[in-house]
């Protein structure tokens, strides 16, 4: 049903179907026309590859509501209940939850089939916020919605038919005649005609572009995987009148045809056999389940009461390592101290080592002083033992020269004879060793020239003084 126009912009558009029947791909088609899905998308499965477009946040609320309401999504009780109850803490919740979605899409679509079962309580969040309501439902041959509960669940066609009943049941009651309808099947084959029939339902436009984009990234022939039509469903054995009359109205409202309140009102029962045989079967299941979570319970309890003694065990060497983490720590504490008395010990004895280490520096380089010093002087020891050995030399040729004068002399006739002649001889022998004087006093010491005067002082004191060189005769 939609509510009145309200003063507000914001708008959440419910798309309402039974598990199994087209919603994802008619919740998809409404982003074309600006409608926001929600932020906490369901992750697509291998069953639902293109993806569910189911808003967790919602499934939370609706699941809440279930289950407060003693039922479950596939499991309604509450279809037995007068009415649907709830409470602020639900209204609060959901209210604070889709005023937050408002505020980044104002246009707003939201998908659940849960929600065929709590259109009350979602039309009361609408009125308090005061924005517009708009209901999509949307058909599938229920036969075809059978099948795909039996695949994916497991779920047997004759529950999967009740389940589908009490779901169109609860929904048409709480809806109005004139309601949108999307037929599934018409949908996948002709798509340009459906999304024509939203844009005009919604007053809006779509771009040409966009439109075929989605047509082909979205449907797909695959997508159809069992195809009944309402023959096959009339002609199925204990078929109830009123999930037939359900399909009835719904098709007729998918072509936008009216529907007549005796059927309307058929289609709005609930078949209480069909729904007595589904609680039968989920409350058996519900059984087998608990049981093996009973058997599954006793597992835990004897895994829980071994993990105990383990715990203690635990325990205990957890109490053993605490004390021996202690005293190890007591000994790092005692090594710490230790290690600063090492390392101010160690810190003295490299300033220590640093002063020795200058000071060795100091005397490396007096060291240095001294052996230059030291090679100076015995350079000049070389040079002066040098000289002496020229001196040396040069002496001891004197003296052989001396030697030689002397015996040439002796020998000579002029020392022996008289007159004249001796006296030049005499002359001639001592200018000999008067020049050879000046050479030894000229490139030696004062006392090499001594030492060689010597010997001739002698020789002179016996002979007269002209024999000198400078002497007159």
């Amino acid at each position: 049903m939609n509510s009145p126009t309200p003063s507000s912009p914001q708008e959440l558009l419910l798309i309402c179907g039974m598990h199994r029947s087209g919603t994802s791909l008619v919740t998809k088609c409404f982003e074309l026309f600006g409608y926001g899905l929600g932020e906490t998308l369901m992750e697509p499965s291998e069953d639902n590859p293109k993806g569910f477009f189911e808003d967790l946040d919602v499934v939370y609320i609706n699941d809440w509501l279930l289950r407060d309401n003693g039922s479950h999504w596939d499991a309604p009780v509450l279809l037995n209940q007068s009415a649907l109850k709830w409470d602020e803490q639900h209204l609060s919740a959901a209210r604070e939850m889709i005023t937050a979605k408002l505020e980044r899409s104002p246009r707003l679509a939201v998908k659940d089939p849960r929600v065929c079962l709590l259109l009350p309580f979602w039309r009361q969040i609408a009125q308090s916020l005061g924005i517009q309501l708009r209901l999509c439902l949307v058909y599938r041959n229920p036969l075809d919605i059978a099948a795909s509960l039996l695949r994916r669940y497991g779920l047997p066609l004759s529950e999967g038919m009740a389940l589908t009943q009490g779901y169109w049941s609860r929904l048409l009651r709480d809806a109005d005649p004139d309601n949108f309808v999307i037929k599934y099947d018409r949908f996948l084959d002709e798509p340009e005609a459906t999304l024509e029939r939203i844009a005009a339902w919604l007053e809006l436009t779509t771009e040409p572009n966009r439109s075929q984009q989605f047509i082909t990234e979205f449907l797909d022939a695959g997508m159809r995987h069992h195809a009944h039509s309402l023959k096959d469903l009339e002609q199925t054995p204990n078929n109830p009148p009123a999930l037939m009359a359900a399909a009835q109205v719904l098709t007729l409202q998918s072509q936008e045809q009216s529907v007549d309140q005796n059927r309307w009102a058929e289609a709005t029962a609930l078949d209480a056999g069909l729904f007595a045989a589904l609680v039968a079967h989920q409350l058996s299941d519900r059984l087998v389940q608990l049981e093996a979570s009973s058997a599954k319970a006793e597992l835990m309890e004897i895994e829980h009461a071994q993990r105990g003694f383990e715990i203690d065990d635990l325990s205990r060497q957890k109490a053993d390592r605490e004390e021996h983490i202690s005293l190890l720590e007591a000994r790092v504490a005692e090594g710490r101290g230790e290690l600063a008395t090492l390392q101010a010990f160690s810190d003295d004895r490299v300033q220590a080592l640093e002063q020795t280490q200058k000071d060795f520096q100091d005397t490396a380089q007096k060291l240095d002083e001294q052996q230059r010093r030291s090679q100076e002087l015995a350079d000049n020891l070389n040079e002066e033992r040098i000289e002496r050995e020229r001196a040396q030399a040069a002496l001891l040729q004197s003296q052989q020269a001396l030697v030689q004068s002397q015996q040439a002399l002796a020998q000579s006739p002029l020392l022996h004879g008289t007159g004249h002649s001796g006296a030049h001889a005499a002359r001639c022998c001592g200018g000999a060793l008067q020049a050879r004087l000046s050479v030894h006093s000229a490139c030696g010491s004062a006392h090499h020239a001594a030492w060689l005067h010597a010997p001739v002082a002698v020789w002179l004191q016996g002979h007269p003084t002209q024999y000198w060189p400078n002497s007159d005769p």
